[in-house]
């Protein structure tokens, strides 16, 4: 008798202990939280197209994003041509080598156009910084003999 009078005692403080701890919600990690569903679900109603160095594809509208970063690895020489479509906001893109650090193509801000590089084989990132960015951009990659 005393075990199961013990063991129901037990029992029942985790129970109390459970709900104590379950009706306390810290607040700021709420809103934490709703500011990272806002941002994801802002980057989620995006079309995007991610297969470098073949291709980079991404129409965008949003407030805010943080900065972007896509490596990729160039095998043989490849040209690529990065067109911009910018309707509002502040849109800058630049690719680095990963190896050396250095910009190959230096950070550019556009507004609207088209513009060319080409990369030797190699490790690179292409780096996109934007706010209140409005548009698209499409980044094309041709192997060069």
């Amino acid at each position: 008798m005393k075990r199961i009078c013990i063991f129901l005692i037990i029992n029942l403080m985790f129970i109390l202990v459970g709900c104590t701890t379950s009706e306390y919600i810290d607040k700021s990690t709420l809103s934490e939280v709703e500011t990272n569903a806002l941002k994801d679900n802002t980057i989620n109603n995006n079309e995007e197209i991610l297969d470098l160095p073949k291709e980079l594809y991404k129409i965008e509208n949003s407030a805010y994003a943080q900065p972007l970063r896509y490596d990729f690895k160039v095998a043989d020489n490849t040209e690529f041509t990065i067109t911009v479509s910018n309707e509002s906001g502040d849109f800058k893109l630049g690719i680095k080598d990963k190896d050396t650090k250095d910009f190959v193509y230096p950070m550019k801000e556009y507004q609207s156009g088209t513009d060319t590089v080409t990369l030797t084989k190699g490790n690179y990132s292409i780096i996109i910084t934007e706010r209140e960015f409005t548009g698209s951009y499409h980044i094309i990659g041709t192997t060069v003999e």
